[in-house]
């Protein structure tokens, strides 16, 4: 939980364009807090007036210009990872619920099965959720078939009985039993 709400916080952040690092209560740099930017010696920047050195925002890039022309489309925003929109889709999921958590389940495994390469914990874990947000929803045939997806991926994965519920535990490993049943060769006898 911490961690997500540092990813949120980081994320909300990095949002934010920012010129300079205020030091004072009323954002103005005080003298002498910017080490010169050759050499970088506090003191060096100290007097009065002196100019601070213009701090970029991360991923800005090298014609600002035509970032900032009277163009009609927006720069695109920079992506974030896999691993971190599993984590947000998470934080929705707790905080708001999930309806409002599902339409970012769904677009995450989306991805997923039109090729996108992701680390498999958070491939495994969109699947899980969206499983679980299906099923708590009343669809439990899409929740039926998320799960089936999942252990075709992993045959051995287990939901945790500490982040979903026990009657959603229960429905994945009816889900389970079913695929073991199927893939059981049939007795020779």
């Amino acid at each position: 939980m911490l961690l997500t709400l540092l990813l949120l916080t980081v994320s909300a952040v990095a949002d934010e364009p920012f010129d300079t690092i205020p030091d004072s209560s009323d954002g103005k740099p005080e003298a002498g807090d910017a080490p010169d930017e050759v050499t970088g010696d506090p003191g060096a920047a100290s007097e009065e007036g002196a100019a601070l050195p213009e701090i970029k925002e991360p991923g800005a890039t090298e014609n600002a210009e035509a970032r900032n022309s009277d163009s009609a489309e927006a720069p695109p925003a920079a992506p974030q990872t896999f691993v971190a929109e599993v984590e947000a889709a998470r934080a929705v999921y707790f905080a708001q619920g999930p309806d409002l958590a599902g339409p970012s389940f769904e677009a995450l495994v989306e991805r997923i099965e039109a090729g996108e390469v992701a680390p498999e914990e958070s491939v495994l874990l969109a699947y899980a959720y969206l499983g679980e947000i299906r099923y708590l929803t009343g669809d439990q045939a899409a929740a039926w078939d998320t799960f089936e997806r999942l252990l075709q991926r992993r045959p051995d994965h287990v939901l945790s009985p500490y982040h979903h519920p026990a009657e959603v535990i229960a429905w994945f490993e009816l889900v389970r039993r079913q695929l073991e049943q199927r893939a059981e060769p049939p007795d020779p006898t």
